[in-house]
């Protein structure tokens, strides 16, 4: 018996030695690093558990009398980028992801370490954008103002069309995942079945999580659809809390499993906690938010469902002919009770369409003419911005500089 509590005692010291060392002042490997990473990630635990207590206790001190609405999402992005800098040389640069939810053998690549800052962004945007003093000072500036115009490309950029520019960032695939699985690279043989149904999930959530906890909620606070401080309101802020533990939590768990803290298996279960969360919480933004913009969830369905076309072109498009309507449509209801897409609207926007083209046709041609042409080309935007990734050109000269040997080879990484 005492022999058995000393065991565990001893293995209890350990696994808290290991975790304390996780947020030591200097690198152990080189003490003239400073592991700034660490610094902000523990910034974002204690703010983490401050947003939890807060929320449920009393939401309306969340989010007038503390900044964490907003300092919580700021850290998870500094802290993604962070990472990517001090790891650019010890992770692999590959496009699987190497994440401890879809295998357990061979180390975290760094383009999912780097791609997380264009997930955290996404948070720190939706968390500004639903706060009632950002959403009313954007909304509110006089049109042709500064103010007015760069408020205007933010919702485009980040409420239409962010998977335009997402090729800035690298992108691991779970395609990938699976063909190194296959291979037998990533997963001990015993575990093959266990990480392929995880990966699974993980692949249903992302989907899910893209649009309707992206786009379509997006979509509803750019109507004006989300009444400030309501039922609602407080839950879809919850939601971005899951969200945040997901992408910044996720690559916490993922450390705790590589310092041997938890088992590789206990990471992935720790990680996947965060699903049953999302259901929960969209259960409990049925009645306020889901059912009155059942409209806007039909279009967030059709653009979830032409994501997965082979050829991403349609996709594309239909998020660049979306965001034209939906801003002729937002500025035609403006001051009415209901934009809502329904048949008599659809009939009042139309003729409101005409009536405006008539009083303006110059104007009107050109704005169509834009509409067009952005339509036309909006899937050649994501190749560009391919193009000039800042962070695969990077990569090629790590990988000269320090190579690992879980590298992809070149010709693979675009």
């Amino acid at each position: 018996m005492l022999t058995t509590v000393s065991e565990q005692w001893r293995s209890f010291v350990v696994v808290m030695g290991r975790f304390s060392r996780m947020f030591s002042l200097v690198s152990r490997v080189n003490r003239l690093v400073i592991p700034v990473h660490r610094y902000i990630g523990l910034s974002y635990i204690l703010q983490f558990i401050a947003s939890v207590v807060l929320m449920n206790a009393n939401f309306d001190l969340f989010m007038w009398k503390t900044p964490l609405w907003f300092s919580l999402s700021l850290a998870g992005t500094l802290q993604a980028i962070s990472a990517s800098w001090y790891f650019r040389y010890t992770t692999p640069k590959k496009t699987d992801p190497g994440f401890m939810s879809m295998g357990d053998v061979g180390r975290l690549s760094w383009f999912f370490v780097v791609e997380n800052i264009f997930f955290s962004m996404l948070l720190l945007f939706q968390n500004s954008y639903f706060h009632p003093a950002v959403f009313s000072w954007g909304r509110g500036a006089e049109r042709g103002t500064v103010t007015s115009v760069l408020f205007t490309v933010i919702e485009a950029m980040f409420v239409f069309l962010p998977y335009l520019w997402r090729p800035l960032f690298p992108k691991t695939a779970l395609r990938d995942s699976n063909r190194i699985r296959a291979e037998g690279k990533n997963t001990d043989p015993s575990n093959v079945d266990f990480y392929s149904k995880n990966t699974v999930v993980v692949k249903i959530f992302y989907n899910f999580a893209k649009h309707y906890m992206g786009f379509f909620l997006n979509y509803a606070q750019f109507m004006g659809r989300v009444a400030p401080m309501g039922a609602g309101h407080k839950y879809i802020y919850l939601a971005d809390l899951n969200g945040g533990y997901m992408a910044t939590g996720g690559l916490f768990i993922h450390t705790m499993v590589f310092k041997n803290i938890v088992s590789n298996k206990a990471g992935a279960m720790l990680y996947q906690a965060g699903y049953p969360g999302t259901v929960y919480l969209y259960y409990k933004m049925f009645t306020e938010v889901i059912f009155p913009n059942l409209d806007l969830a039909i279009l967030t369905f059709i653009g979830l469902s032409l994501n997965f076309v082979p050829n991403l072109r349609y996709f594309h498009a239909y998020q660049a002919a979306l965001m034209f309507v939906c801003f002729s449509w937002r500025a035609s209801f403006q001051g009415l009770e209901s934009n809502v897409f329904t048949v008599s609207n659809v009939v009042r926007f139309a003729e409101d369409m005409r009536s405006q083209a008539a009083a303006q046709p110059a104007l009107a041609a050109s704005v169509g003419a834009a509409a067009l042409a952005a339509v036309l080309v909006a899937h050649r935007v994501p190749k560009l911005a391919l193009a000039v990734n800042p962070f695969y050109k990077a990569a090629r000269r790590l990988k000269k500089e320090r190579p690992h040997p879980e590298d992809d080879p070149e010709e693979k990484e675009e």
